[in-house]
Formats: C-alpha cells, sequence, structure tokens
C-alpha cells in the first residue's frame, strides 16, 4: 500500500481567499471544472507546500504572486498557508506517525516557514520526508508535458529519476558524500595532529607529570589555605565578638553620658540665663552707682557752698563783735543783727546736718552697692 493524499487545505493561495478544504477520498480520480475555477492552483499548491522553489514553476515571478492579491469583492490577504495531509498507514513515509500534515506559509514580508504536524521545520526535512512519494504521485503542471517532449535528454532525466523515486536516493548519497568528505578532512587533520604531536610526547608526558604535580601541589595549597583562613576567620570572628561586646559597652556608656551632657547642657542654658538677668541687674545698678555718685557730688558741692557761707557767716560774726566792742552805740542793733545770724546760722548748721545725714545714707547705699558688684563678678 502506497502512501495516499488525504487532503488538501489552501487559505490565502492564488485564487483561494478563504479557507478551502479538499478531501480526497477513496474513489476521486479528477478534479473538474471551467476555465479560471482555479484548478492549475490547486496543482500548484501541491508543489508549493512540497518545497518547490522556482517560482516559474509555479507561474509566478516572486514570492508574493503566491498570495491571494485582493479582487473588486475582497481585500488583498497579508499570508498564504498551504497544508498536505498524506496517510502514511503503509509506514513509507520516514517518520513515525500515520497521518502527516506538511505545511507551508508565506508572508508579505518575506517569512517562510515549514511545518510538519505542526512543528517548525527546514526544507531540508521536508525534502527528506517527501523524497519517497515520487514512487507514487507526480506533479504535472501546464505545459509540462510539452516541455518534457523538448527537453534535452539530461534534462529530461529528472523527471523520471523523480518518477522513479531516485531523488530520496540521491539526496541521501549527496548528503553521506558530504559526511564522508568531512570525515577524510577530519582524518586527515587528525593524521597531521598526531604526526605533529607525536615528537612532543614525552614533553607531554613530562608536562603532564608535572601538571598533576602542580595539581596535588595546589589541592595542599587550597586545604593549607583554607585552614589558614578557617582559623583566621574564627580569630577574627572572637575579637569581632569582643568588638561588639565592647561596642554595646561603649554605646551604654555613650548614651548615659549624652544624657548627663544634654542636663548639662540644661543647666548652662540656665546658668546663661541667670547670668543675663544678673548682667542685666548689674547693669541697672552700675546706672544707680552712677546716678548716686551723681547726687553725692551734687551734695558735696551744697555741703562745701554751705561751709563757704558758714565761715562767710563767721568771719561777718566775728566782725560784728568787733564793732560790738568800738560802736556801743550800735550794740543793741548789732546783737539783733547778731541773733539774726545766730538764727540764720542755725538754720544753715540743720541743713548742714541734713545734707550730711543723706551724704551718710547715699554713702551707706553705695557701699552696699559695691558690695553687690563685688558678689556678682565672684
Amino acid at each position: 500500500m502506497t502512501v495516499r493524499i488525504k487532503r488538501l487545505e489552501l487559505n490565502g493561495f492564488k485564487s483561494f481567499p478563504r479557507s478551502t478544504v479538499f478531501e480526497f477520498d477513496a474513489g476521486i480520480t479528477a478534479i473538474i471544472g471551467p476555465n479560471g475555477s482555479g484548478k492549475s492552483n490547486i496543482a500548484d499548491a501541491m508543489r508549493w507546500v512540497l518545497g518547490e522553489q522556482s517560482y516559474s514553476n509555479l507561474r509566478g515571478r516572486k514570492a508574493e504572486d503566491v498570495i491571494f492579491s485582493g479582487s473588486t469583492a475582497r481585500s488583498a490577504v497579508g499570508m498564504a498557508e498551504v497544508t498536505l495531509t498524506l496517510d502514511n498507514s503503509s509506514g513509507e513515509l520516514p517518520i513515525e506517525y500515520q497521518e502527516v500534515s506538511i505545511s507551508r506559509r508565506a508572508c508579505r514580508n518575506g517569512e517562510n516557514q515549514y511545518l510538519i504536524n505542526g512543528s517548525r521545520v527546514r526544507l531540508k526535512d521536508v525534502n527528506h520526508i517527501t523524497a519517497s512519494l515520487g514512487q507514487a504521485h507526480t506533479v504535472i503542471g501546464q505545459g509540462l508535458v510539452d516541455a518534457a517532449l523538448s527537453q534535452r535528454p539530461e534534462e529530461r532525466r529528472g523527471l523520471f529519476e523523480h518518477a522513479a523515486g531516485i531523488t530520496g536516493l540521491r539526496m541521501k548519497y549527496a548528503a553521506t558524500a558530504r559526511h564522508l568528505a568531512e570525515t577524510t578532512s577530519n582524518s586527515t587533520r587528525l593524521e597531521d595532529l598526531l604526526n605533529e604531536l607525536e615528537p612532543r610526547l614525552k614533553t607531554l608526558e613530562r608536562q603532564a607529570k608535572q601538571a598533576r604535580e602542580f595539581a596535588e601541589v595546589q589541592q595542599n595549597l587550597r586545604e593549607t589555605t583554607l585552614r589558614y583562613y578557617s582559623s583566621l576567620w574564627r580569630e577574627h570572628q572572637e575579637r569581632l565578638n569582643t568588638l561588639r561586646q565592647n561596642a554595646e559597652t561603649a554605646q551604654t556608656e555613650l548614651e548615659r553620658e549624652t544624657s548627663e551632657l544634654a542636663e548639662a547642657q540644661a543647666a548652662i542654658q540656665q546658668l546663661e540665663t541667670e547670668l543675663e538677668t544678673l548682667q542685666e541687674r548689674g547693669e541697672a545698678l552700675d546706672q544707680q552707682i552712677i546716678d548716686s555718685r551723681s547726687q553725692v557730688r551734687e551734695l558735696e558741692h551744697r555741703i562745701e557752698l554751705s561751709r563757704q557761707r558758714r565761715d562767710s557767716l563767721n568771719v561777718e560774726v566775728e566782725r560784728h563783735a568787733e564793732r560790738r566792742a568800738s560802736l556801743v552805740s550800735e550794740s543793741e542793733q548789732i546783737e539783733a543783727d547778731i541773733g539774726e545770724r545766730q538764727a540764720e546760722r542755725e538754720s544753715i548748721q540743720r541743713e548742714i546736718d541734713e545734707l550730711e545725714v543723706q551724704l551718710a545714707h547715699h554713702r551707706q547705699k553705695q557701699s552696699a552697692i559695691d558690695e553687690q558688684i563685688d558678689a556678682l563678678t565672684r
């Protein structure tokens, strides 16, 4: 039993803008229709989905020619997709699925995709799977018969090879030849490397021995380094714990001293306020002292004037006493004048006594102010 075509789905391919499905059940031998109905497009879709790369064989010039370009009744689409479903119950296709769906998509931006059962694949994979289809199916487009008859024998040979299923074998042969060439090249390269490395074998053995010794030394160094750094880590960890405890103690002490400092600052602020008040009081007392000294100087001046008046009166009393002795006739008048002067003298004496009392009072007040200034200064 050969591979059988089960279904062909077209969407946006040439004259099929909408999704169109062709079911090829058993007994279908042909698709018929009038001219322009799209029969040739079905054959082109078959060739296209199977990996046709020559757009001239698809009656076009570029990839966009296979995408529906629009009509008066419908706008153009942006992608063409064709899916060919094959019945692989016979297992002739080199794939483990009993039903194989081969899809090809083309976009207007030039992107081209191949899918097998919904998975992205390469064109090489599609050709590998469909190479054996030539034994059961051959797609012949318009003019292909005339072209085959007019071709040269070597060109016509390709059609027969495809129909005979030799294409897949040729592909395998080409792939095998490429692998063989690569293997031969690698073998030659290995021989060159062997010829190049063989004289250096002893040197490489010595270097390998040195490398092993170096690896051992490096391992020992690494273990020693790890032990050393482990010891350092434990030592530093202990120091760190000690420093952390000291830091906690210092932090507690700092908080206590900070609290005391805040209290001291508050006390200093209060003392500064009191000092400003005392300075203001001292300035007021200084002004009082200045005023008192001015009053004292004024009282001393008045006392001096009174003393001068008293001395002048004394002189005048003595002069009148002398006149009294010499002028008996004027004694009564003089005694009267003396009495008046004596009364005036007593009045002046009382005024002098009052001024002296005031002076003593101001001196006591000045002494008290001086004591306050000394106390404020201390």
